[in-house]
């Protein structure tokens, strides 16, 4: 984060803030039970509180079929919803990360190249678990390296494994991960 935010020091000192890191916290510190509905209707009230009510319509979650009544907007939607736009411009990126576990300890790093998909994986544990650990390695090179997309591949392994034992190492790991991205 230093890396990407990096403002005059004098003007983070004016604002009583030793660094960008300590102005940026999770909100799910805040509120734990926050989810991706209240915020965006917490986001719409702000703005309309900034903007005027009166004339701001309400805001309406589109369905396909609303979309494909409307070219000029589903040609807007599936623009921005295009992974290379959303992710094409994201810069290379290394993130290694480690923690022991009950279980054991696991070291994973990943690279990025430019795109936001993971390159390449690495993990490392000395879990007894090998098959459970290559195969979630072999799951994440080529996805995208966003939280949704860590469950999902974490949920899926987790359906590739007989054992209790593997499936709550999975959940484990993935409660990890999602803690570090």
């Amino acid at each position: 984060m230093k890396k990407y935010l990096n403002p005059n020091k004098e003007k983070l000192l004016s604002k009583g803030v030793d660094s960008v890191q300590a102005r940026v916290i999770n909100l799910c510190q805040v509120n734990p039970s926050i989810n991706h509905k209240d915020l965006c209707l917490a986001i719409e009230k702000s703005y309309r509180q900034t903007y005027s009510t009166s004339k701001i319509p309400s805001a309406e979650i589109l369905s396909q079929q609303t979309l494909d009544l409307i070219p000029e907007l589903n040609t807007s939607y599936k623009f921005y919803s295009d992974t290379q736009w959303r992710y094409g411009q994201t810069f290379s990126f290394t993130h290694e990360y480690e923690r022991r576990f009950p279980w054991g300890t696991i070291s994973i790093g990943i690279i990025s190249e430019r795109d936001g998909l993971i390159h390449t994986c690495e993990i490392y544990s000395d879990s007894l678990f090998v098959n459970m650990i290559n195969r979630l390695k072999e799951n994440l090179v080529g996805q995208i390296y966003t939280g949704e997309s860590i469950r999902q591949v974490c949920q899926r392994t987790r359906q590739q494994v007989e054992s209790e034992q593997e499936k709550t190492m999975i959940d484990d790991i993935q409660a990890w991960i999602l803690t570090q991205i």
